[in-house]
């Protein structure tokens, strides 16, 4: 089995050939393959659209054969998700989507995707993020009342 786990790229996250590292590679694919059962004794490809020179459309790629293509999206970047699973479903190879963007909009996703992953709505994640948001925003409080002594 042949699988591409694929960093969409949007407008400000895409590789750059005047600064080639203005981002680093995020953590999203490489765990995302630890995932992967060895069982499966799948070959895996990487491509972090973000970082790398070539895009997972790449004539790199193109010539080759996979049999699942995983991605991960942010919103802004739901376009090439789109482009990126066309381009894999003519030639066969079955598309998922993960992230920001099918989490948000799957119903939308779903028109493009044979599958769509969204986040599990965990309550206790979802407590953390606000009790962290209020903790953030007290702060900003505190400072901002600094501010006015001056």
């Amino acid at each position: 089995m042949r699988i591409m786990l694929v960093l969409a790229k949007d407008n400000i996250y895409r590789f750059d050939s005047l600064h080639q590292r203005k981002y680093y590679p995020q953590i999203t694919l490489i765990t995302l393959e630890s995932l992967i059962d060895k069982k499966y004794n799948a070959e895996i490809v990487l491509v972090d659209e973000g970082v790398e020179e070539y895009d997972a459309t790449s004539s790199k790629y193109s010539d080759k054969k996979f049999d699942l293509i995983c991605i991960s999206a942010v919103i802004s970047a739901s376009r090439r998700a789109k482009e990126i699973s066309k381009f894999w479903k003519d030639r066969g190879a079955y598309t998922q989507i993960g992230g920001h963007y099918a989490t948000v909009l799957s119903d939308e996703a779903l028109e493009y995707f044979d599958t769509v992953i969204v986040m599990d709505e965990d309550k206790n994640v979802r407590d953390n993020r606000i009790g962290q948001l209020t903790y953030i925003m007290n702060l900003f409080g505190k400072i901002a009342s600094l501010n006015k002594l001056d």
